[in-house]
């Protein structure tokens, strides 16, 4: 097992984690993402096994997920706060 995808995986379920839990009406897509990525921290090496694809490829690949799922929480925070201009 390669430290930088477990320790990969491991912050980006910290910091979902923190983001799920301050804000309420999030993307579903936010969810389904710390929900499956909880999936795969269960058994990162089936999943280097079954993937066919080397832990650092596997890593960014998760990572480049997780920069999509800050650009969607950018998105909802954007929104957010133009509900509050409008009061």
């Amino acid at each position: 097992m390669n430290r930088n995808l477990y320790y990969t995986v491991e912050h980006i379920l910290s910091e979902l984690a923190i983001i799920i839990t301050h804000n309420s009406k999030l993307p579903e897509e936010i969810y389904e993402c710390y929900t499956e990525l909880q999936e795969i921290a269960d058994d990162l090496e089936l999943m280097v096994q079954r993937s066919g694809m080397d832990c650092e490829e596997i890593a960014n690949d998760i990572y480049n997920i997780y920069l999509d799922m800050i650009d969607l929480y950018i998105e909802y925070l954007e929104i957010q706060a133009s509900h509050v201009d409008m009061l």
